[in-house]
């Protein structure tokens, strides 16, 4: 058995980000860091946009750490090896390989794993879905030796694929239940808006009639809809969402909420010796004290930030906003905020334009989260850093004007 200070599961930037917010804090205690993918902790977004659209990109470049920050900090890094049980008593964790850890405190930055099909393909059909480094390789490499793909989902990750795959001569079919896209975060108008943008790009779209059967015939990728219609291309990507990895959080006894483990202010979980951050994470959100799990890459950053911080001992609380962004073809987009039980009620900006926000209420009218969308990228934070005030300050969204929030 290994026995270490701090012992860290997950392959994220969670991950990386409470290592070096340990070693910031204590410069002595020793830490593990394990992760069950072969790849060292890394930052996810580049792989559906990024790492698709450039063949010159590296699986490594994505790595949230230089791979000799780990030795040089004396983080034991170890990869490859998932974790498969716990002990809370102990306080121990085991490996796949048999490895022992015990650790005084524990990070679970594990993350979530893509919805898959109903039935698995062997290794030679080309449907995949997209969460991991080796997801992106082998999507890129489909991408750059087909003519044709299907996107099933219209979030963000069906979207981007789709995007990142017509820049690279692709024809490509997005399918989904969903009347218009990103139907999660946006109006049905702002949704339509997006989707005409995408057609002009060339993105087909067929919306509004579930997928019921995926597959692959030997040479080619299929999606049967709930209407009946095939539709066929040389790869298929299922980009329906994804589910926590709560297998370990299971065993340990912890508390769930919102479908995540339960974390209060500071991160801890409900067994005070083990934190939980990032998709894994139901976080108190600071304005409704609602627990909440947000799934975002900035999000999971400052989680992770701070559950390092609080591991060493300092126990601050977790403050952030909800901040997620997306890049699909020109269309520039960020979340502020938390649209849970909340609606669309006002937009501000001109869609023509390119440049416009949508504002979403609680029923009690207050601002819950903004849609900022930018047709210039240098404009997105300028605007939606104004929005996050705005919901701490509990405004009244109907109230909120243009030059408020910064636009033009």
């Amino acid at each position: 058995m290994k026995s270490f200070t701090y012992v860290i599961i997950g392959g994220g930037v969670a991950s990386a980000k409470a290592a070096v917010a340990i070693r910031a804090v204590d410069k002595e205690g020793s830490i593990a860091l394990l992760c069950g993918e072969k790849w060292n902790p890394t930052d996810r977004p580049p792989l559906s946009k990024d790492f698709l659209t450039n063949p010159n990109m590296k699986p490594d470049d994505p790595e949230s750490k230089a791979p000799e920050w780990y030795p040089n900090n004396n983080v034991t890094l170890v990869t490859g090896d998932r974790i498969l049980s716990i002990d809370p008593v102990a306080q121990t964790v085991t490996s796949e390989k048999g490895q022992e850890y015990q650790f005084q405190k524990l990070l679970l930055a594990t993350g979530a794993s893509a919805i898959k099909p109903s039935k698995s393909f062997d290794s030679g059909a080309k449907v995949f879905t997209l969460r991991t480094v080796d997801d992106a390789i082998a999507i890129r490499e489909a991408i750059q030796t087909s003519k044709s793909g299907i996107c099933v989902g219209s979030g963000f990750v069906g979207l981007e694929v789709a995007a990142s795959a017509v820049q690279n001569g692709c024809a490509m079919t997005i399918l989904s239940q969903d009347a218009t896209p990103w139907s999660h975060v946006a109006s049905p108008a702002t949704g339509k808006w997006v989707q005409e943008q995408c057609e002009q790009k060339g993105i087909r779209f067929e919306m509004g009639s579930s997928v019921v059967e995926v597959g692959w015939t030997g040479s080619r990728a299929y999606a049967v809809n709930s209407h009946n219609n095939r539709f066929e291309a040389d790869f298929l990507v299922y980009g329906v969402g994804a589910k926590p990895n709560l297998e370990l959080a299971a065993l340990a006894g912890l508390e769930f909420a919102d479908g995540a483990i339960r974390v209060n202010d500071t991160l801890q979980s409900s067994n005070p010796n083990i934190f939980a951050a990032g998709d894994c994470a139901a976080i108190l959100e600071p304005v409704t004290g609602e627990s909440w799990r947000t799934q975002h890459y900035v999000d999971a950053s400052a989680q992770g930030t701070l559950a390092g911080t609080n591991m060493a001992g300092n126990m601050e609380k977790y403050q952030g906003i909800a901040y997620f962004f997306s890049d699909v073809f020109d269309i520039h987009m960020a979340v502020r905020g938390y649209p849970k039980n909340s609606k669309p009620v006002k937009r501000l900006g001109n869609q023509s334009s390119g440049t416009f926000v949508e504002l979403s209420a609680r029923e009690n009218g207050e601002l819950a989260s903004a849609l900022v969308i930018c047709s210039d990228y240098n404009d997105l934070d300028p605007i939606s850093d104004k929005i996050e005030p705005l919901i701490r300050q509990k405004v009244q969204a109907s109230s909120i004007s243009e030059p408020e929030i910064g636009l033009k």
